[in-house]
């Protein structure tokens, strides 16, 4: 997100646009898939890894398009399960 903020400042293409910072869809689903990856010992939700559910999910869902962002800005998104592990990761420390 900070890259986007200053990439938007200085890229001359990105002039009076609004962007989208937004990679791909995000269900609870995700989450728990997750926490549990980075928790396998805790008696926690271990959300649905099947693809046909996961696919469900997906036609259900709003899609917002933040292609835009990535074409004018040249952000890259980082894959939303590195973002919620590093995440659960971090929510662990001590």
């Amino acid at each position: 997100m900070a890259q986007s903020l200053v990439r938007a400042l200085e890229v001359p293409a990105a002039a009076n646009e609004r962007f989208l910072i937004v990679a791909d869809h995000l269900f609870g689903n995700d989450m728990a898939l997750a926490a549990a990856k980075v928790n396998p010992d805790r008696d926690i939700n271990k959300g649905n890894p099947d693809p046909e559910y996961r696919a469900k999910l997906a036609a259900k869902a709003f899609i917002w398009d933040g292609s835009k962002a990535a074409q004018v800005l040249g952000v890259t998104y980082r894959p939303k399960h590195e973002t919620l592990e590093d995440m659960y990761k971090g929510l662990n420390r001590k």
